[in-house]
């Protein structure tokens, strides 16, 4: 029984749902038919399977053509990498370094060493900058900042600015 209702099977082995609704004195009997939307659904349209199919093949090239990158790297590419990792830990204390890694290899060995980031107590990034930049920072290099130290000093000892 459904809300005031029941279902019957027809012949057609159609489901109808009959509702009835108290109308003053009289009884009204409204008859609707059972829809099957994962039927009526099934079919998409043209323009909807031709986007879908687009967007995973877009996909698919995408990843494969970084995975062949990657790949190539890790085999042949024996550039000098700089990076600069800036971290800024538990207390709001920014730090930045930089690195330099004599091949692709060497860094992405680096980057998945599980110890090598057992000092991480914050947020981390690391970037792979130019020749230019690694230089440059080397001979101006970037000072340490206590943000939280810096926010009780300015008077706003609970609300820090990055």
């Amino acid at each position: 029984m459904l809300a005031g209702g029941f279902l019957i099977k027809n012949k057609n082995d159609m489901i109808k749902n009959i509702v009835i609704k108290e109308h003053h004195l009289f009884v009204i009997i409204i008859t609707i038919p059972f829809i099957n939307f994962k039927k009526a659904f099934h079919y998409k349209p043209l323009w909807l399977i031709y986007k879908q199919t687009k967007y995973k093949v877009k996909s698919r090239y995408n990843k494969l053509k970084k995975n062949a990158l990657h790949a190539f790297k890790m085999s042949f590419e024996h550039k000098k990498i700089y990076v600069h990792v800036s971290s800024v830990d538990c207390d709001h204390v920014s730090s930045d370094n930089f690195c330099v890694f004599k091949r692709y290899k060497d860094y992405i060995n680096w980057l998945d060493d599980p110890n090598e980031w057992d000092w991480v107590e914050g947020r981390v990034s690391v970037k792979i900058i130019k020749k230019d930049e690694y230089d440059f920072y080397k001979k101006n290099p970037i000072k340490s900042v206590d943000y939280a130290l810096r926010a009780f000093e300015n008077g706003h000892p609970y609300t820090i600015k990055y």
